[in-house]
C-alpha cells in the first residue's frame, strides 16, 4: 500500500514537471484568430491583425497563419491577400496560395471529420522592432466564400 502511494506522489511529481516544461519552451508572443460568421467570408470583410512587437528589442519572430474550413468548401486552394502597415502606411502586399487538398481529394494537412486544418509559415524570419497591423482579405473571386470558419495568425519568437 506505501509503495502505491509513493508511485502515485511520483507520477504526479513528473506530471507537473513535464506540463510546467512545456510551457517554459512555447515562445508564443500573440495569438489571435477571428471567427467567421455563417462560415461565409465575404469578400469585403478585412480581417485585421495589430502585432504588438517590443519596441525595445530586435528579435526575429515567425509569423503563422492558420484556419479550419469545413465540407461547405468547395475549392483545393485558398488564395489570400496580406497587406502588412507600419505607421498607417503600407508597405507590402502578398498573395498566398494555401493548398487545402490534393489533386485526389485528400486533405493536404491535418483533418478531423469534415473539418480541414491549415497552418502556413508566412513570415519565418521577421525582424522588427515596430508594431505593424495585417489586413487579410480572401482572392477567391467570388463575393461569398462559403465553407471558412475562422483564420488566425500567430507569432513565435525565435
Amino acid at each position: 500500500m506505501r509503495a502505491r502511494v509513493l508511485i502515485f506522489f511520483i507520477v504526479i511529481i513528473l506530471a507537473f514537471l513535464i506540463f510546467k516544461l512545456s510551457f517554459l519552451s512555447n515562445k508564443t508572443i500573440y495569438s489571435d484568430y477571428y471567427n467567421i460568421p455563417n462560415n461565409q467570408w465575404l469578400l469585403t470583410d478585412t480581417l485585421i491583425f495589430n502585432l504588438p512587437i517590443e519596441q525595445q528589442s530586435i528579435n526575429q519572430y515567425n509569423i503563422q497563419l492558420f484556419g479550419k474550413i469545413n465540407q461547405d468548401y468547395s475549392y483545393s486552394n485558398l488564395f489570400l491577400f496580406v497587406d502588412i502597415y507600419s505607421e498607417n502606411k503600407k508597405i507590402k502586399r502578398d498573395t498566398l496560395s494555401i493548398l487545402i487538398y490534393d489533386n485526389f481529394g485528400n486533405p493536404e494537412q491535418k483533418s478531423i471529420g469534415n473539418t480541414q486544418f491549415f497552418n502556413l509559415n508566412y513570415l519565418p524570419n521577421f525582424k522588427s522592432n515596430k508594431n505593424y497591423k495585417l489586413k487579410i482579405v480572401h482572392g477567391m473571386r467570388k463575393d461569398k466564400l462559403n465553407g471558412v470558419e475562422s483564420i488566425g495568425l500567430k507569432i513565435k519568437e525565435k
